[in-house]
């Protein structure tokens, strides 16, 4: 395991990558880490041969490829159009007379301007987007069990039997209406049946 993390460390570096999330999960006899990379997309293919360089054992891969020119060049242009738009208010602003019409110029340029720091920040997150490209590293130690280990075997299935134990408790208690029902009608069965032998004429 903290060869393998050295593996890809030593493969970020030399590639200008960089880890962005990182997790360790400990499953039983199955140690995994998951990690999340960034690497530069000119430098994609370099970086996944320099990892998968001598693994015996690859699981899965997958690689997907998103074009983002499309969404690229329509945001460019709709925030030159709302710029424009932008720049036309401002020079309206300057000649208006009124304070209603300063108010409603300033009301309408405060709306565009939250939409064009919104179109900025995607076209950011874009250009971020086409520069790195990001991978998803699941690696794991599978540990083989020695022996018939009878004490773990046998804390495990006390521990799987309180836990089985417990839940029998609450759908018990969930299913009261039942239990009343039952309960209720067993009486009235019993009531039944005695006030039938009270009732029954002796010979």
């Amino acid at each position: 395991m903290a060869a393998t993390k050295q593996k890809i460390e030593a493969a970020l570096k030399t590639n200008g990558g960089y880890i962005a999330k990182e997790n360790s999960y400990d499953y039983s006899n199955s140690p995994t880490d998951e990690l999340i990379v960034r690497v530069p997309a000119k430098d994609f293919d370099k970086f996944l041969a320099e990892v998968l360089n001598g693994v015996e054992k690859v699981d899965y891969k997958r690689v997907d490829i998103e074009d983002v020119t499309e969404q690229f060049v329509d945001i460019e242009a709709r925030l030159k159009s709302k710029r424009q738009l932008e720049a036309k208010y401002a020079e309206l602003l300057t000649k208006a007379s009124s304070m209603d019409d300063i108010l409603k110029i300033q009301k309408e340029m405060e709306v565009i301007r939250e939409e064009i720091e919104s179109a900025e920040g995607r076209l950011k997150y874009l250009s971020n987007q086409v520069g790195y490209s990001t991978l998803k590293i699941n690696y794991y130690e599978h540990k083989l069990a020695s022996g018939f280990n009878f004490g773990g075997k046998m804390g495990n299935a006390l521990k799987d039997g309180s836990t089985g134990f417990l839940w029998f408790l609450i759908i018990m208690v969930q299913l009261w209406p039942l239990w009343l029902m039952t309960g209720l009608v067993w009486w009235f069965i019993v009531w039944l049946v005695r006030r039938n032998r009270k009732n029954k004429p002796t010979i």
